[in-house]
């Protein structure tokens, strides 16, 4: 499956807008619920094909990377 430039883009988006919220989440500048609701705004708005999977992983995240 090939995504389109359009889905590509979003899928950027949602996947460094989630990087920046989890760090925020990890310095306790948002709270957990917080974190969920703005995902599920995200996600309704980013529609990601991966559905976040990339930075659940966290060998994947750049925060994460040695």
């Amino acid at each position: 499956m090939k995504m389109t430039p359009e889905q590509f883009r979003n899928e950027h988006l949602y996947e460094t807008t989630m990087m920046h919220l989890k760090g925020m989440l990890d310095q306790g500048l948002i709270t957990a619920e917080e974190y969920r609701a703005f995902e599920t705004k995200f996600r309704e708005k980013y529609k990601p094909i991966s559905d976040g999977l990339f930075c659940e992983i966290d060998l994947l995240c750049v925060q994460n990377r040695a």
